[in-house]
């Protein structure tokens, strides 16, 4: 089944988002699971929602090989990050 792909610009937003690697054939629950968190990650820090979510996919999907999305749910606000989190999500490093 082949959909149409849609590319366009969008004004700087201020996300929540997840990245993952999946596969095409898995999209649909990781999406869903993915959607889930973010959306929780929002609620928890107070943060209201500021439009519709979307996905980012950094390549073309082909095959089915774990490809890398970023999944993004956008906030009225800046927030803290979770514990031990930095505010591009990733884990601290030491120095």
């Amino acid at each position: 089944m082949l959909h149409e792909v849609v590319s366009r610009e969008r004004e700087a937003t201020l996300v929540v988002s997840k990245r993952s690697a999946v596969r095409l054939s898995e999209i649909g629950p990781a999406l869903g699971r993915a959607f889930g968190e973010v959306y929780g990650s929002l609620e928890a820090r107070g943060v209201g929602t500021a439009g519709p979510p979307f996905v980012i996919y950094p390549a073309a999907p082909g095959g089915d090989e774990p490809r890398d999305i970023e999944i993004c749910a956008p906030g009225t606000r800046a927030a803290e990050p979770p514990p031990g989190r930095t505010p591009h999500g990733r884990p601290p490093r030491p120095l």
